[in-house]
């Protein structure tokens, strides 16, 4: 081989190498979010995965009704951004492909919030909230650090086999899962989406 030249399989054999100091990692406490793709981490971090979602298939897909996808309790109560916050399910609601996505928009900028799941819908305001709360029963909070999302807007990718009610429990096929966002607003004030209810198959 002449002096220079690179060798072909070594090249072959090196091309999709990677350290684990080059998988990418993120602080917990951070609350980055975008709307053209998802990224699962676990609590302390790591990235699992990312599932990208086109801009356009979110214009598209954002409040359609399916067979398994029915909203309920909307429009909701108008936040300090002027609008009513809303909610969506993206992916499938098929349990075994883990594309499970809530979306929501309309959020007051800079202000966080968290995705809730329970299987009992609900009709209330909280005290300190200018919203209704849409569940009832054994409520779940999507509230670590790295599932916060920040207005206007926020995604979260479901792990569908640890939602977080007490105890935490896997979605089975057939089952009907409610879910909906709070969120901080005005102030010391508290608001929410409308809800939204999926059958998973």
């Amino acid at each position: 081989m002449p002096p220079g030249a690179r060798d072909p399989q070594a090249a072959k054999e090196n091309r999709h190498v990677r350290t684990p100091e080059a998988v990418p990692r993120r602080d917990p406490r951070q609350r980055r979010h975008s709307v053209d793709s998802i990224h699962q981490y676990d609590r302390q971090g790591n990235l699992l995965s990312t599932f990208p979602i086109g801009l356009e298939a979110v214009r598209i897909r954002v409040g359609k009704e399916t067979p398994a996808v029915q909203f309920y309790c909307g429009p909701a109560v108008p936040n300090s951004s002027g609008a009513p916050a809303t909610i969506d399910f993206l992916g499938s609601a098929e349990v075994s492909a883990g594309t499970a996505i809530l979306f929501a928009a309309d959020l007051p900028t800079g202000r966080f919030g968290y995705f809730l799941a329970g299987q009992t819908s609900g009709f209330a305001m909280p005290v300190g909230s200018v919203g209704y709360v849409c569940l009832a029963g054994n409520i779940g909070r999507f509230n670590d650090a790295c599932q916060i999302v920040t207005g206007p807007r926020g995604s979260l990718l479901l792990d569908l086999a640890a939602i977080p009610v007490n105890p935490t429990q896997a979605v089975v096929p057939g089952e009907t899962w409610n879910f909906q966002c709070w969120f901080r607003d005005a102030g010391s004030t508290n608001n929410f989406t409308n809800g939204v209810a999926v059958t998973f198959y």
